[in-house]
């Protein structure tokens, strides 16, 4: 049982150096072909059970996060075993990675907060500028009235949505 698993992570480890070779192209400038060879093996044999995941498609899930630039010790990412198949999942990190990386603005800052009964959220425009005001209640368990987010760019301006 062991030696087949060790092949298992050696066809997947050869599988997916392959096409990391072949798609270098495709890749983040900044990309470390061994460190990610490194934590996808350790994701194989620490994680989940993959052992029943056909490995092509332990590879392609493996390549999404590296096309991505996504770190799987960083937990922006996941590797998730359903039935015989392994399927990708971006964290919400992975998601804040990508919108700073990607932004036409620069983003300095992005979150979100839970309001609940008895917080104050107050969402303001003037002049043109929006501010967003939350002063939650300590240690408040009522119940969940929404959600907003805030992106904040280096510019001074945001975005917020609720």
């Amino acid at each position: 049982m062991a030696e087949s698993k060790q092949n298992y992570l050696v066809a997947i480890h050869e599988g997916l150096s392959s096409q990391l070779d072949k798609q270098v192209a495709a890749l983040p400038n900044d990309f470390n072909k061994q460190r990610f060879l490194q934590n996808c093996m350790t994701v194989l044999q620490d994680g989940a059970d993959y052992s029943k995941c056909d490995p092509k498609t332990v590879v392609r899930t493996m390549l999404r996060a590296a096309y991505l630039g996504l770190d799987f010790f960083n937990k922006e990412c996941y590797a998730i075993p359903y039935g015989n198949k392994c399927e990708f999942q971006m964290d919400y990190k992975g998601r804040i990675k990508l919108a700073k990386r990607y932004s036409s603005s620069p983003i300095k800052d992005i979150y979100a907060k839970v309001v609940r009964e008895g917080d104050v959220f107050e969402e303001v425009i003037h002049d043109g500028v929006q501010t967003v005001s939350f002063k939650p209640m300590v240690f408040n368990n009522g119940e969940i009235i929404g959600a907003f987010a805030v992106c904040l760019k280096k510019d001074g301006s945001m975005t917020g949505a609720q």
